[in-house]
C-alpha cells in the first residue's frame, strides 16, 4: 500500500506560500479536502486491486499469435460455438482465458459459472454488451435497449418495453388484434399443399416469412402490411453484414484497414436502408389517431416520447433503434427454432404422435388451437423447451466488464470480455442426463420447474440477467401458437421415403448463430375439415 507521504503531489505544494487570510484559509481547506478525497480514493482503489491481485489468474489457451490472438482457430468448418467447446476440453468446467483478436475473453461453458457471472454482485459488471462496427452504423449505435450502456437510459428503456410495450396484457391484445393475419397464413399453407400434386412444402422458408411478418406486425402495426415483407429482406442483408465482423472490432490499431475491404461502405448503405424504411413507419404512425390498444410499439413509444417519458439520446432516433431491435429478433429466430421442432418430431414420430393426442384431447377436430388454449399443452410447452435446449438460436452471449471482478475465484480485469457458450452450457452431461437426446419428458419430470425466465442457469436460449431478451412472453406465446397450429393441422411426411432428416447437415454458424440453411421440404396432409382453414 502506498503511504500519504508518497503521494508526489505533496512533495511539490509550495505549503510556505500559504497566507492565514480568510479566503485563503477556506481555499487551503477546501484543497485539503480534495487531497483527502483523492487520498481516501487511493487507499480503496489499491486495497480493491490488491485484494484481486491475490486471486489466481483464469488458465490461458495456449496458441496465441501476436495482434490476432486464436482467431486463426475460428476460420475452420466448425461454428464458433462448438469451436469453443474443443476448446474447453482442456479445462474442464473451469473457465478459461483467450484472445479473440486484441481483446481478452473469458470464455464460460458450464452452468454453475454462469450463475456466477449473472448473480447479484457480477450482473451488474457483466451488463455492458460488446459494441462492433456494425452496431454504430447500421442499428443506431447505442441508442437501441439491447446494446445501450447500462445506466438510467437503459433502464428506463427496459421499464417502458417490459412494463408497457411487451407486458402480458400487451400480448395478449395484439394476439388478439392480429390473429386474422396469423390465420391467414395457414389458410395460404392449406392451398399451397392441396393446390400441389405432390402436397410438398418447403416448411424452413415458410416459417421464415411467417414469423417475420407476424412478430413485426405486433411490433410495427404498419398501414401497409406490404412493407414489413420490403423491410425483411434489408434487416436479412444487416444480419449478414454483421456476421463478418470488422477488422476494427477484432484488431482496433488495424481497424483502418476496413475501408479497403468494402465492409464500412457496406455498413452504412445497409444502415441507410433501414433508416429509409423505419422513418416511413414513424411518418405513418406520428398523426395517426386510433385506440391507445390499437397503437403499435411505434405509436407506444412516440407518444412516449412526446409526453417526457422516454430518456432519448434524439427522440426519433431512439424510437426507430428500438424498434429495429426488436425485429431483429424477430422472424429468423422464431422460424428457425420451430424448423428445428418440426425436424425433430419428424425424426421422432411417436413424439409427434403424443403431441398430436395432447391437441386432440383438449381441441378436437372440429376447430383450429386458439392462443387461449396453449396453457393446457403441457407437452407442446416441453418440446419448446427441449428444442430450444438442443439448437439454440443464439449460441454464445457475449458481454464485457469496465471493472475488475471474481469469477470461479480468478481475478477478472477490467476490460474483459465474456463469452457464454449457451450451446455448450445446455448439453453439459454433469446436468443433463443422455446431453445430445431429444427427450421433452425431461422438462415433465426432474426438470419441469425449469423455464425460459433465465433464473435457471441451464436454460438460458434468451439470455440470463438483467440483459436478457425482454420479449421472451411474445416469442414463446407465438412459437408455441404456431407449432400447435401445424401440427393440428396437418399430418407431416419426410418425402422420397426417407426415414428421417439428417441433421449433420442442416446447421450452419453465422456469427455466433446456429441457423439452419438448407431447405426443409415436408409432404402435407391436411387433418381437419377444409372449411375450418377458412
Amino acid at each position: 500500500m502506498e503511504s500519504y507521504s508518497s503521494l508526489p503531489f505533496l512533495h511539490k505544494w509550495p505549503l510556505s506560500s500559504i497566507s492565514s487570510s480568510p479566503t485563503s484559509i477556506a481555499a487551503t481547506l477546501l484543497i485539503v479536502a480534495c487531497f483527502t478525497i483523492v487520498f481516501l480514493y487511493r487507499i480503496t482503489t489499491t486495497n480493491s486491486r490488491s485484494k484481486h491481485n491475490d486471486l489466481k489468474a483464469p488458465p490461458k489457451y495456449p496458441g496465441a499469435w501476436p495482434l490476432m490472438g486464436h482467431l486463426r482457430l475460428f476460420g475452420g468448418s466448425n461454428p464458433a460455438h462448438v469451436t469453443l467447446a474443443n476448446m474447453a476440453e482442456k479445462y474442464g468446467s473451469t473457465p478459461f482465458m483467450i484472445r479473440f483478436g486484441q481483446w481478452p475473453t473469458l470464455v464460460v461453458s458450464s452452468s454453475d459459472t454462469v450463475k456466477e457471472c449473472f448473480n447479484n454482485t457480477n450482473d451488474k459488471l457483466f451488463s455492458n454488451r460488446t459494441i462492433t462496427r456494425g452496431i454504430r452504423d447500421m442499428f443506431y449505435d447505442m441508442n437501441a435497449f439491447g446494446f445501450a450502456s447500462y445506466g438510467s437510459y437503459w433502464r428506463e428503456l427496459r421499464k417502458v418495453l417490459v412494463l408497457t410495450l411487451l407486458s402480458p396484457s400487451r400480448v395478449d391484445s395484439v394476439i388478439q388484434l392480429k390473429a386474422p393475419q396469423f390465420n391467414g397464413w395457414f389458410k395460404k399453407l392449406y392451398e399451397e399443399c392441396t393446390n400441389k400434386k405432390s402436397g410438398i412444402v418447403e416448411m424452413k422458408s415458410w416459417l421464415e416469412v411467417m414469423m417475420f411478418n407476424v412478430l413485426a406486425s405486433m411490433v410495427v402495426l404498419p398501414k401497409d402490411e406490404g412493407s414489413i415483407e420490403k423491410f425483411r429482406p434489408v434487416l436479412a442483408e444487416s444480419v449478414e453484414v454483421m456476421g463478418k465482423m470488422c477488422i476494427d472490432d477484432l484488431i482496433p490499431r488495424l481497424g483502418w484497414l476496413d475501408h479497403f475491404t468494402g465492409l464500412v461502405k457496406q455498413c452504412k448503405v445497409t444502415g441507410k436502408k433501414l433508416d429509409t424504411i423505419l422513418n416511413s413507419w414513424l411518418e405513418d404512425h406520428r398523426d395517426e389517431k386510433v385506440a391507445d390498444e390499437e397503437k403499435g410499439m411505434i405509436g407506444k413509444l412516440l407518444s412516449m416520447k412526446e409526453g417526457s417519458k422516454l430518456l432519448g439520446h434524439e427522440g426519433d432516433t431512439a424510437v426507430k433503434a428500438n424498434i429495429l431491435g426488436l425485429l431483429l429478433g424477430a422472424g429468423d429466430s422464431a422460424g428457425s427454432t420451430l424448423t428445428w421442432a418440426i425436424v425433430l418430431l419428424l425424426n421422432h414420430p411417436r413424439m409427434m404422435e403424443r403431441l398430436r393426442e395432447e391437441l386432440d384431447s383438449v381441441v378436437g377436430k372440429h376447430r383450429q388451437v386458439e392462443d387461449a388454449d396453449v396453457k393446457n399443452f403441457t407437452y407442446l410447452q416441453a418440446i419448446l423447451k427441449e428444442t430450444m435446449r438442443l439448437y439454440p438460436v443464439a449460441t454464445i452471449l457475449l458481454r464485457e466488464t469496465p471493472e475488475d471482478c471474481v469469477v470461479a475465484g480468478c481475478h477478472i480485469a477490467a476490460g474483459t470480455r465474456l463469452m457464454v457458450n449457451v450451446w455448450q452450457v445446455q448439453r453439459d452431461p454433469n446436468v443433463w442426463s443422455d446431453p445430445l437426446e431429444f427427450k421433452p419428458d425431461r422438462f415433465q419430470m426432474e426438470s419441469a420447474h425449469v423455464d425460459f425466465s433465465g433464473q435457471y442457469s441451464e436454460l438460458i436460449p434468451f439470455g440470463t440477467g438483467r440483459r436478457m431478451c425482454p420479449a421472451i412472453t411474445l416469442s414463446v406465446r407465438v412459437m408455441l401458437l404456431t407449432l400447435a397450429r401445424l401440427i393440428h393441422s396437418f399430418d407431416m411426411k419426410i418425402p422420397n421415403g426417407e426415414s428421417s432428416v439428417d441433421t449433420s447437415i442442416m446447421t450452419v454458424g453465422v456469427g455466433f448463430g446456429n441457423l439452419k440453411l438448407t431447405p426443409l421440404e415436408i409432404e402435407l396432409l391436411p387433418r381437419l375439415d377444409s372449411k375450418i382453414y377458412g
